[in-house]
């Protein structure tokens, strides 16, 4: 839902649910995302929450979904690793076809979750985040790497599908098809920065913007009889 909505369902106390059955999410064995572009972590999160699904999966209790995700943000799973169940990297036809028979078996039972989660990684190219001990360097990147259990592969391997002219694919899709549902696009747009050192007379100073330029910082070196001389990283608009 759109932010408006999003907010009139939280003030009535309204779960997000499903289209067909209108079931809240919390009620689901399985919840997953497609991860397409870094730029909608934020809508799972928030996906989540209106769920009534625990954020970090650490917190999730026995009844509570298992949340998966894979498509081709998957590949780099950590940013979302506290967030995510088990992760599905690589060719999904198949493998989100074992995913769910095993999360079913094993609610049918009875099992607890960390067991289903452990069968869930013997599936290949499921990486269960919980299943290993993660180190970072200072920087944010990942030091090292350790499955804390013996059933959690060294390395995860991703899915392929050898003839994916082969593979199922559903001939029928649940979106309506309607201008307001595909009469758009999605644009991420790349700016040029220039990094610059520049003497300008401080009359013109202001002038700069209307040229066609936004400072991504400015640091003043020195500053003498109406002259600045600044350092900064200037985007240019149509670059």
């Amino acid at each position: 839902p759109w932010v408006d909505m999003m907010d009139l369902m939280k003030q009535e106390n309204v779960p997000l649910f499903t289209l067909e059955s209108r079931s809240p999410l919390s009620a689901f064995d399985v919840v997953g995302f497609t991860l397409q572009y870094e730029m909608s972590y934020s809508n799972i999160l928030a996906m989540l929450e209106l769920g009534g699904i625990p954020l970090l999966r650490e917190n999730r209790r026995e009844e509570d979904p298992i949340v998966v995700a894979g498509g081709p943000c998957a590949f780099n799973p950590e940013p979302l690793a506290d967030f995510i169940d088990a992760f599905m990297v690589g060719d999904g036809e198949e493998q989100i076809l074992d995913l769910n028979r095993v999360i079913m078996q094993g609610r049918e039972e009875g099992a607890s979750r960390m067991t289903i989660l452990k069968r869930l990684c013997a599936i290949r190219g499921v990486y269960v985040p919980a299943l290993y001990d993660v180190q970072y360097n200072a920087d944010g990147t990942i030091a090292s790497m350790k499955p804390n259990c013996p059933e959690a592969p060294e390395k995860v391997l991703k899915a392929i599908i050898p003839d994916l002219d082969k593979a199922f694919y559903p001939t029928e899709i649940p979106v309506p098809y309607m201008e307001i549902i595909h009469d758009r696009i999605m644009l991420e747009i790349m700016f040029r920065f220039w990094d610059l050192i520049l003497t300008v007379k401080m009359s013109e100073f202001a002038n700069l913007r209307s040229a066609g330029f936004t400072a991504g910082f400015i640091v003043l070196l020195n500053q003498s009889a109406g002259w600045l001389t600044i350092r900064t990283s200037i985007r240019v608009r149509n670059a």
